[in-house]
């Protein structure tokens, strides 16, 4: 059993938060849990919360419970940065299970978990099945803090959306930033009704948008798609001003934070939205993990 100085997670109203933590223990052995949620949804998560809580007691683990607000990106900012930045936390073995994690809360994470430097690991379980739908009703897309890349002066803007199941937060991201090429990625696979949900829903909603270059990848191989997401920027990096956002399967997000560390000057954009499915998924699947290198 892998020891570890802490574990970082997020809580879910969805059977895969507390199911996930049961199974990551039967791998890990650590006394610390720091456990963020937001306000927003405290009353959703209030009951998985409250078993993570029991079982923690019953295995003797610390656990710290902290709440943050998803309408005030820069003070979950603060947040993070107070309770990670501390010295303790250098050469320590961390895992973050980044299952029901929002993505800028990943990205943020792992910033003050590599400046502070840690050990960083992360876990991700798929669900055994998705909702009708996901998550609808997209917010203004934002910048991620200290991940805003480098805008050069006279140079077009080039958008790399990696594509879940939300179509409509795929065209926020196009007319938000109004750029003037949109290479978006497609997730391959049959999984989950991928080709329903996922490709021929945006082959539709993208139709008659001009500029649009569509590739494919697997986030769910060793480097989530890094090397496919890597050549796609690289060809483009030259002449325009790059920001990446990821929207589809949970690794992506590990895969674009790799990218953005090699090369500074991209961007990182997250498209939060208002509303999400209590149905949003149903049981646990298959374990995929690695560390940040």
């Amino acid at each position: 059993m892998t020891q570890l100085d802490a574990l970082i997670t997020f809580a879910s109203w969805e059977d895969r938060f507390y199911l996930g933590l049961e199974k990551t223990f039967r791998i890990y052995a650590t006394g610390n849990i720091v456990m963020y949620y937001y306000e927003e949804y405290a009353d959703r998560t209030k009951e998985n919360r409250a078993k993570i809580s029991q079982l923690c007691a019953k295995k003797r683990i610390t656990l710290k419970s902290t709440k943050i607000a998803a309408k005030s990106p820069a003070d979950s900012w603060r947040i993070y940065g107070n309770e990670f930045l501390a010295t303790q936390w250098t050469s320590k073995n961390v895992l973050v299970d980044i299952s029901t994690m929002p993505r800028d809360s990943i990205w943020s994470l792992f910033f003050f978990l590599k400046k502070a430097g840690a050990n960083i690991s992360y876990i991700y379980y798929r669900p055994a099945t998705y909702g009708d739908w996901l998550s609808r009703d997209p917010e203004k897309p934002r910048l991620l803090f200290k991940h805003s890349g480098v805008a050069r002066l006279g140079y077009p803007t080039g958008l790399v959306i990696v594509t879940g199941f939300d179509p409509d937060r795929t065209l926020q991201l196009i007319n938000f930033f109004e750029p003037k090429l949109a290479l978006v990625g497609i997730q391959t696979g049959s999984q989950f009704e991928s080709n329903k949900k996922n490709v021929n829903a945006h082959r539709l909603a993208l139709r008659g948008h001009h500029n649009i270059h569509i590739f494919k990848l697997d986030a769910y191989t060793v480097d989530h798609g890094q090397a496919i997401i890597e050549q796609e920027v690289s060809k483009y990096m030259a002449d325009y001003n790059i920001i990446m956002s990821s929207l589809g399967p949970k690794p992506s997000a590990v895969a674009l934070y790799k990218v953005c560390r090699k090369y500074p000057d991209v961007a990182l954009a997250y498209a939060p939205s208002r509303e999400f499915n209590l149905d949003y998924s149903h049981g646990i699947g298959r374990k995929i993990g690695g560390k940040l290198e």
